[in-house]
């Protein structure tokens, strides 16, 4: 843990137009739907934390400030219910005998006790009954600990069947329940691991730059309702725009770090820039990749295959979140648009969208039948497929058209159910994604959003250079749970 340096506070001047932003910064936030607007009317876009905030990840735990450089949480691991072959350690003896199979080595979890001592752990227990993919049902008459990964003796339930038919490297199998004879004892316990989210933060930097010139120039631009229109409160709002920006990139592509550091004059020492791990790298670490080999080939059974996943976890909620690039986006659309017209897009035209127009014709006065009327809107804000709902937004982080034809992002998405988790240590409820700020207890100082004017144009300190600096800084780390119920897709070649 490295050592905690305590940082002066800035100046934060709660007079003028600072006290504007402050106020109007907190009433963006807790308004999704304004800070939509806000976006907009400054040129920018939706980011991928007003989506977080949207959806109700940046309550509870995330609203809470963390005095912690660290920010973490502990969890028990999923049961997983099967099991793989990683070796044959004896071969089977023939019908009706035995086997004896190591585990494949993602069936193991290697945990280090505060005492040093290294324990191996996997799922499968003696007594269980398993059942391999010829249907058929074995039991498991040994376990052997002493080795890594544990080995297991197999033995069929039907005389008629041979083990080594079946059992072969690579075989998965389906744990059942344990199973006796009358009087046979019971099997142990099912031993729990445990395991810690853990983060850092990054800490996020904007700055406007004002002359006593632009100060006192007026804007021809449409500014804040009720403030005087000047260039320099445009310059501050696209300033606060690009930080939202800032902050959305870092939490969703940013990486831990070990290799930057900086020189910082106050302190005369050099300091870590360590980051925090954003969302991609965390997704494409813990959770599940599903690889297609180009988006013309991409189709609806794709969200059959992540509702199977889920289904298999079994999983509390039916609902995900597929956030997307713009390319795998249209497709997705592209893709439900011919379903419907392979199927019932003719009658759903028809009934639906000539119904309404008509509807609206009849209720004009004026009977003017205008072109609006008959507009078709061919787009999906979410489908259900196998009995799982899969809502969609783009994310506008994946599309830079700068890096057009350099990276593949537009042709990523990602699944991520809606829920909530518990975490072991505090039994507060964690969401499966958000983000969390540092910052002092209760109303202390907080670091999420400072804003400060410092410099000297129109402001007490004036100097020569009759300029004014309008600052932003945010510490900020992404928090996660439950990654492996992160689905992945992308093409092949990423």
């Amino acid at each position: 843990m490295p050592n905690t340096i305590p940082l002066t506070q800035p100046q934060t001047i709660q007079t003028g137009l600072a006290d504007v932003l402050l106020t109007q910064a907190d009433f963006l936030r807790n308004n999704t739907h304004i800070l939509n607007q806000f976006f907009n009317t400054y040129g920018g876009y939706t980011t991928f934390a007003t989506k977080m905030r949207a959806f109700g990840w940046a309550k509870g735990r995330m609203d809470l400030a963390v005095q912690s450089p660290i920010t973490e949480h502990y969890f028990q691991g999923r049961e997983k219910r099967s099991f793989t072959v990683g070796a044959i350690t004896t071969a089977s003896t023939g019908v009706a005998g035995q086997i004896v199979i190591a585990l494949s080595a993602a069936d193991m979890r290697t945990i280090v006790g505060d005492d040093g001592v290294t324990r191996n752990f996997s799922r499968p227990r003696k007594g269980e009954t398993i059942q391999f993919g010829d249907k058929n049902n074995y039991k498991i008459i040994a376990k052997n600990q002493t080795v890594n990964p544990h080995q297991l003796t197999i033995k069929p339930k039907n005389s008629a069947i041979n083990p080594g038919t079946a059992i072969i490297v690579n075989a998965k199998a389906m744990i059942l329940a344990p199973t006796s004879a009358e009087g046979a004892g019971q099997p142990k316990s099912v031993e729990n691991t445990y395991a810690k989210y853990q983060n850092r933060f990054a800490i996020v930097k904007e700055e406007a730059l004002t002359s006593g010139t632009a100060k006192t120039t007026k804007s021809p631009l449409r500014a804040i309702s009720g403030q005087q229109n000047y260039w320099y409160i445009k310059d501050v709002e696209e300033a606060t725009v690009r930080h939202e920006i800032n902050k959305s990139k870092i939490l969703l592509h940013d990486e831990l770090g070990n290799n930057i550091q900086e020189y910082v004059p106050d302190f005369d020492d050099n300091f870590p820039d360590r980051g925090t791990e954003g969302f991609i790298k965390y997704a494409t670490t813990t959770g599940q990749i599903n690889e297609f080999t180009d988006l013309d080939s991409y189709d609806l059974d794709e969200f059959d295959e992540v509702a199977a996943y889920y289904r298999s976890l079994m999983i509390s909620t039916n609902t995900a979140v597929v956030w997307q690039g713009n390319d795998i986006g249209a497709r997705t659309e592209n893709v439900l648009i011919d379903y419907l017209a392979g199927n019932s897009f003719t009658d759903y035209i028809s009934k639906t969208f000539m119904k309404d127009a008509l509807k609206s014709f009849q209720d004009d006065d004026d009977n003017n039948f205008s072109a609006d009327d008959m507009f078709v809107s061919l787009g999906f804000n979410g489908v259900r497929k196998n009995k799982f709902n899969f809502l969609f937004s783009i994310l506008n982080e994946l599309n830079d058209s700068e890096g057009g034809g350099i990276f593949d992002y537009p042709s990523w998405q990602f699944f991520m159910p809606f829920g909530t988790m518990k975490d072991a240590k505090s039994k507060a409820s964690v969401p499966y994604l958000g983000y969390e700020y540092r910052g002092q207890e209760g109303n202390g100082y907080s670091r999420e959003d400072i804003l400060y004017r410092h410099g000297g144009a129109a402001i007490t300190n004036r100097d020569q250079f009759d300029v004014e600096r309008t600052s932003f800084v945010s510490e900020i780390a992404l928090h996660a749970a439950n990654g492996e119920l992160i689905v992945v897709n992308r093409p092949v070649a990423a």
